[in-house]
C-alpha cells in the first residue's frame, strides 16, 4: 500500500474517532452501534473521495468486503443529497484531511466536537410542522 494512503488512513481514523467519541479499533472492528458505523462509513467515503480507491481495497483497509465499502459510500452519498447540513460537515472533514496532508496532520484541534454528535447535525423539526395555526387552536 502506498505510504500516503496509509498515513491518511490513520489520520482519518483518528479524526473520526475524536469527532464521534469512539476508538480507532472500534471503527475498524465489528461493532455496529450508530456512532461507530457512521464514523466507519464517513471514513470510507473520505478515503474513496481522496484516493479513488477500489471497493475491494477500501474494504481491506477496514477488514470488510467490497460490498460493505460500496454500501457505505452509497449511504453517505444519499445522505449528503438528502441533508445539506450533513453534506457541509462531510465537506469540512474532507477539507481538514486535505489540509492535514499538506501541513503534516496538525489540524486535529479543528475537529468539531461537543455535546451533540456531528452525525446528528440535521435541524430539529417539530412534529407539528404540517399543522396550520387554525387547526391547533382549541374549539
Amino acid at each position: 500500500m502506498v505510504l500516503g494512503v496509509r498515513r491518511t488512513y490513520n489520520f482519518v481514523l483518528r479524526m473520526m474517532a475524536e469527532a464521534n467519541g469512539v476508538s480507532k479499533s472500534e471503527i475498524v472492528g465489528s461493532r455496529r452501534f450508530k456512532e461507530v458505523a457512521l464514523a466507519r462509513f464517513v471514513s470510507m467515503y473520505i478515503l474513496r473521495d481522496l484516493f479513488e480507491l477500489s471497493y475491494p481495497a477500501l474494504g481491506d483497509l477496514f477488514n470488510r468486503d467490497h460490498t460493505s465499502a460500496l454500501a457505505a459510500v452509497r449511504i453517505i452519498n444519499e445522505r449528503c443529497v438528502r441533508d445539506k447540513y450533513f453534506a457541509q460537515h462531510i465537506a469540512m472533514f474532507i477539507e481538514l484531511v486535505r489540509r492535514g496532508r499538506e501541513k503534516g496532520y496538525s489540524v486535529l484541534d479543528q475537529i468539531p466536537v461537543g455535546n451533540r454528535s456531528w452525525g446528528d447535525c440535521r435541524p430539529v423539526r417539530s412534529r407539528y410542522r404540517n399543522r396550520s395555526l387554525e387547526s391547533s387552536a382549541p374549539r
